[in-house]
């Protein structure tokens, strides 16, 4: 896959503008997937109303280990990961 061009900062403002509904029935439009797929329910809502929008670029990764954590059932039950440094 080809480097992605990064977006101009007029772009990345104009975005700001936007909602989410309005940005996610804009990328349906592309056709890059079924309808009836990528879509969450009423869980998902914004855990901070009074911050402004945020615009960027996200990232996805897998990680993966040979060994298993050390305590917990997964690495973000474990003392010192995520869920301790960062509660929600």
């Amino acid at each position: 896959m080809g480097k992605i061009p990064a977006l101009a900062s007029t772009q990345i403002d104009e975005l700001r503008r936007l909602d989410s509904a309005t940005v996610s029935n804009a990328v349906e439009s592309f056709g890059v997937r079924l309808p009836n797929t990528g879509f969450t329910d009423s869980t998902i809502h914004c855990l901070f109303p009074d911050f402004p929008p945020m615009v960027g670029y996200a990232v996805t990764a897998r990680i993966r280990t040979a060994n298993p954590p050390m305590e917990g059932h997964t690495y973000i039950d474990r003392p010192n990961g995520l869920a301790r440094s960062h509660p929600l």
